[in-house]
């Protein structure tokens, strides 16, 4: 079985998608008014609320940092400590199991990222 983590840091009130996007250099995401959702070719999710949130799946710590470092210049009342959450990832095929502290599921597809986003 293999794992992964989704992290969700809290940076801010909120994000101003709008010039995120605009800003944005990699192939159009999912995007409204209200979130962007991305998934890059080594499967790996960023998806950004317009309310202060990011959160990460399959990114390694430093490109972590790089894409906070850049979603921070379109923040409106950075927070002075970052709220950060872990939640772990099981992948098992065939399988869908919800518990308090992982969740398991079969693969890795945006639509379940996204939800457990």
């Amino acid at each position: 079985m293999e794992k992964k983590k989704i992290i969700a840091v809290q940076l801010c009130e909120s994000i101003d998608l709008k010039s995120f996007i605009q800003n944005f250099s990699g192939k159009l995401p999912t995007i409204d008014s209200r979130e962007f959702f991305f998934q890059n070719e080594s499967q790996q999710v960023v998806y950004i609320f317009n309310y202060g949130v990011v959160c990460f799946f399959g990114y390694p710590e430093t490109d972590r940092t790089g894409l906070v470092n850049q979603v921070r210049k379109f923040c409106t009342h950075l927070l002075e400590e970052n709220i950060h959450e872990e939640y772990e990832i099981h992948i098992r095929p065939g399988s869908f199991e919800i518990e308090f502290d992982h969740i398991t599921i079969g693969e890795p597809d945006p639509v379940s990222i996204k939800l457990i986003c």
